[in-house]
């Protein structure tokens, strides 16, 4: 998913306020846009790219299954739901509903939300797992949202992992991507967590999987300044093999 924020003048011409000093007081208004897109290339776990709004906010969720289609199901057959708390309450209160509706399942999903406020330009995001968001400003990125993955749980947060009971299993060969878009690098990474019930998953938060102690969502809110962004939101299928800093998502 591709949200897009640019300002433009009453009449239409686009304006980038972190340069144009000609007439400040002049009238703006924003014009966002939104691209949506699904390429099921494996097991077709991924829910579709759903997003809503009002004329003050936009709310947006992406999700990736795995284990099976059950939260993925879920999460699509309940999007709007989903999109409506968000708008009304935050995307705490959303993911609360998703985590909910997806208490029961065995299969487990990687979650994430956004609610961007388009007067304050306050951007909400909350996120279960490995999903991924990412927001640009001037060819830079501005904001790269945490996954929970093995290498920023023994950074951020070692001693809730321990809590919960779950345990980072040993390196193994892993390739990621470089931000030059032409490497793919391998070295030995921790890529999954175990848990005493013998469950093994790259992340140590997700909705579903029932019964699972998992860690709680990460929440981060940011005020973007103003001119003209673009966020991405999207799962590991892309982000696995693109870098946050490469210049396919940064354009």
């Amino acid at each position: 998913m591709l949200l897009k924020h640019i300002d433009n003048l009453l009449d239409g011409t686009p304006v980038d306020n972190s340069t144009d000093e000609t007439n400040p007081t002049m009238a703006k208004t924003p014009t966002i846009s939104i691209t949506t897109d699904l390429v099921q290339l494996c097991k077709g776990e991924d829910t579709v790219p759903c997003f809503l709004k009002n004329d003050r906010t936009i709310a947006c969720i992406v999700a990736d299954g795995h284990s099976g289609k059950g939260c993925t199901k879920t999460i699509d057959d309940n999007a709007e739901s989903i999109l409506n708390t968000v708008l009304a309450n935050g995307v705490e209160a959303g993911m609360n509903v998703c985590a909910n509706l997806c208490s029961q399942k065995h299969s487990g999903a990687m979650v994430i939300i956004t609610r961007f406020d388009i007067p304050d330009r306050t951007l909400q995001i909350i996120s279960m797992g490995d999903a991924s968001c990412t927001v640009y400003q001037h060819q830079q990125l501005l904001h790269s949202q945490p996954h929970h993955d093995c290498e920023n749980v023994a950074k951020m947060w070692p001693e809730e992992a321990a809590t919960i009971g779950v345990r980072l299993q040993p390196p193994q060969p892993t390739m990621f991507p470089m931000p030059d878009g032409k490497t793919m690098v391998v070295q030995p990474r921790r890529a999954y967590f175990k848990w005493r019930s013998g469950h093994l998953i790259q992340s140590a938060s997700f909705v579903g999987h029932q019964g699972l102690s998992r860690l709680k969502p990460c929440m981060t809110e940011i005020v973007v300044p103003e001119g003209p962004f673009h966020m991405v939101l999207a799962t590991d299928g892309v982000f696995d093999v693109v870098h946050p800093e490469d210049r396919l998502p940064d354009q």
